[in-house]
């Protein structure tokens, strides 16, 4: 009977996951529907009251600064007539400059129909007893642009670690580990891109870690994520309550600011889909994980990714710890590349002491 009812919770979690993972958000497209329906009703009234609904609007959310763009026509003949000391006149131009002033990467202001749309993803990587559903913004990129940036994707690698996180087993093993460490602790994401792992960690795991840093070697990512830790500071309640930081890291760079700091867990998903990029990641990790800390990746295996090979060798040749699992469980890859089938997934357990003790680690039966 027992059986049963894990396995009919099991099935219960890996539909909620299909449904959900790595899919254009049909609620933020609804949200950005009723943004542009919004601003259009303020604009065709551009009185006062409108006029500063509209400017608390595009200080609280930047998308709405897309919204007026269309509109920007209405607010520059509202800027050019009018006395000076007309309210109003005030406050269109004070609209204006504020939308030119924090329009992000990508969007253009005045727009004339040439300002990118929000596009949006929704990411399931909660579990039954811990859902959570990560509603982020892709990463603005030029109008025109033919390909899309490498930091602009959902990566597998990040949905599975995530579910993998947010497994209580896993959550307890963390609050156990940061506890013997000394009940603080600090998280660092290495190539992050949209840092789904990373907030992930944040919400699922974060309550008494000293500081979770998200980064990226991107600024336009990092600029992006910014954007989204505010925006899951609004709408996760858990996520809130934890110090989360979004920074740039070149793990390439001899001069990079984060060289005096050290992390108890370094987090990493799909890191390596280059030759190139092999070497910096085992770079970063040297760099700055603690001495008795501990690097979870994880990365498509060699025959899938460019790099992941010379990954692997690269941590046979050094003074590392080093435990590797196929990801399998289908409870965490559900939905993912016929559940990870033509792209399977690799997980890594990487410490600095080739003697670390084999009782410390975390619970990895759940990947199998």
């Amino acid at each position: 009977m027992k059986r049963k009812v894990q396995d009919a919770g099991n099935d219960a979690e890996r539909a909620s996951h299909r449904r959900m993972a790595s899919t254009e958000c049909e609620a933020c497209v609804e949200e950005e529907c009723e943004r542009f329906a919004r601003v259009d009703a303020w604009l065709s009234t551009c009185d006062e009251t409108s006029l500063r609904a509209t400017l608390d609007a595009v200080r609280d959310d930047e998308e709405y600064i897309v919204c007026v763009g269309r509109k920007a026509d209405v607010l520059m003949k509202r800027m050019a007539c009018g006395d000076p000391d007309d309210v109003v006149s005030e406050l269109a131009s004070e609209i204006f400059e504020t939308c030119c002033a924090r329009a992000p990467r990508g969007v253009r202001f005045p727009s004339a129909g040439e300002t990118q749309h929000g596009r949006f993803a929704r990411c399931a990587t909660g579990s039954l007893a811990r859902p959570l559903e990560l509603r982020l913004r892709l990463p603005r990129e030029e109008v025109g642009e033919t390909t899309k940036a490498i930091s602009g994707m959902v990566w597998h690698s990040s949905l599975c670690l995530g579910r993998w996180l947010s497994r209580r087993e896993t959550m307890d093993w963390m609050r156990e580990f940061r506890e013997g460490r000394g009940g603080g602790g600090r998280c660092l994401e290495i190539g992050g891109g949209l840092m789904v792992a990373g907030m992930t960690f944040a919400a699922q795991c974060g309550d008494g870690w000293t500081s979770i840093v998200l980064t990226d070697g991107d600024a336009n990512a990092v600029e992006n994520a910014r954007y989204n830790v505010h925006k899951q500071r609004r709408h996760v309640e858990r996520f809130a309550a934890q110090n989360v930081e979004v920074d740039t890291l070149d793990w390439n760079d001899d001069e990079e600011s984060f060289e005096s700091r050290s992390f108890d867990v370094i987090l990493g998903a799909d890191v390596v889909h280059q030759e190139d990029m092999a070497g910096g990641v085992v770079r970063a990790i040297d760099r700055y994980l603690a001495p008795d800390g501990i690097a979870l990746v994880v990365n498509p295996a060699p025959h899938s990714r460019g790099g992941a090979a010379t990954f692997q060798s690269l941590l046979a040749d050094g003074d590392w710890n080093v435990v590797k699992r196929s990801i399998t469980n289908s409870i965490i890859t559900v939905g993912i590349e016929d559940e990870c089938e033509d792209v399977p997934l690799d997980f890594y357990v990487i410490r600095r002491s080739k003697n670390a003790d084999a009782a410390a680690l975390p619970p990895l039966a759940n990947l199998e």
